[in-house]
């Protein structure tokens, strides 16, 4: 039987994207007032943390993704690493995932992964800087269940007979092939001939680098919060798209809309450290006319944490939450539903839809 529980990260991922395009809309029409952050410099390289304990003894990061009947995720990222700063455009990527980061993830459904320990053991280097694939490191996936021995994944040109094989799963005992490329990598969750130790690593890979990408996309938000989008008020509303195909199993998608509000948690009526902000998704469509995603729910970033030394940004993130709020800071899913079609053959499909839940600390510095 066919899972498509990487295939579901992959889907989820890219729909991350989809929502920083729309913060882009929405900054590009923000006040056009001066104000204090016009001088502020970004530094053209950041440390980042995602994940590790939250504030207040509330626990440890975890972020749970679930398609009901197909497979149920959830894992305790803890990551470190560093991104490079285009101190112009403000657009920073990723350069290394460092060594040290570790994840505890437990799938559910199928229960081919079962709960595993994933720690990266050699740096992982992008390059070039900012590619969504990593060109050398190393992570070691521990199963917990009994019996099932630890599973080395390298990226490396581990094969000079196959050009292209970049990925190199190393197991006892060995497996027949054990050098992949990219591609055939990472579909090898989503093929039902896979091995176990196939299915594991595959997976494993598949949900760190969706972690990362978290990350990454909450870190894009910082550019709209110092540009001050919220010169004008605190509830920015944009329209989204409207699916215009047959909505397979579901009623017809009206046009939806899109809203970034700005929380005054600490009560200075500025925009600044300890205020919270909310994405909300009211039947969002991303994708062209009759292959895409559907979004409802919410988004919530709590505890702004701004840092300026000599008019340079030295840390950014969601982290603390203005005393007394209430809150705990972090960034978190407010049952986040993304509802997929697909067209294949002329046939368009829907995908059982899949929810997010959970909250994870973020901090560049």
């Amino acid at each position: 039987m066919k899972n498509n529980a990487s295939r579901g990260l992959r889907n989820l991922a890219l729909t991350c994207l989809y929502l920083l395009g729309f913060l882009g809309i929405l900054a590009s029409g923000g006040g056009d007032d001066e104000d204090e952050f016009d001088d502020l410099i970004i530094s053209s390289i950041y440390s980042f943390r995602i994940g590790g304990p939250l504030e207040g003894g509330a626990g440890n990061s975890v972020i749970d993704i679930d398609r009901p009947g197909e497979f149920s995720l959830s894992t305790e990222p803890d990551l470190q690493g560093t991104v490079i700063c285009d101190q112009n455009t403000e657009i920073c990527e990723l350069q290394t995932v460092d060594v040290g980061s570790m994840f505890i993830t437990d799938l559910t459904v199928p229960a081919f992964l079962g709960n595993v320990n994933i720690l990266v053991e050699d740096m992982w280097i992008y390059n070039p800087i900012g590619s969504d694939r990593p060109n050398t490191g190393v992570i070691r996936i521990d199963p917990q269940a009994d019996g099932l021995a630890d599973i080395l994944v390298g990226v490396t040109d581990c094969d000079a007979n196959s050009p292209g094989a970049e990925v190199q799963v190393i197991a006892v005992p060995a497996l027949p092939n054990d050098c992949y490329s990219w591609d055939e990598f990472e579909n090898l969750a989503d093929n039902p001939g896979s091995s176990l130790v196939e299915l594991q690593a595959s997976f494993s890979w598949a949900a760190v680098s969706f972690i990362v990408d978290q990350g990454l996309d909450a870190g894009e938000v910082f550019p709209f919060i110092v540009d001050d989008l919220f010169a004008g008020g605190t509830s920015i509303f944009d329209s989204c798209e409207m699916f215009s195909g047959t909505w397979a199993g579901g009623p017809a998608v009206n046009p939806g809309g899109f809203t970034f509000d700005w929380l005054d948690d600490s009560g200075d009526n500025r925009v600044g450290p300890g205020d919270s902000f909310r994405q909300t998704f009211a039947d969002c469509w991303f994708g062209d006319s009759i292959d895409g995603t559907l979004l409802n729910g919410g988004i919530d970033y709590v505890g702004y944490t701004q840092v300026i030394q000599n008019e340079l940004l030295t840390r950014l993130g969601f982290e603390i939450a203005a005393p007394g709020s209430g809150k705990i800071g972090g960034v978190s899913f407010d049952s986040l539903v993304l509802t997929e079609t697909i067209k294949a053959n002329d046939i368009i499909t829907t995908e059982p839809p899949l929810t997010l839940t959970g909250r994870y600390l973020i901090v560049f510095f």
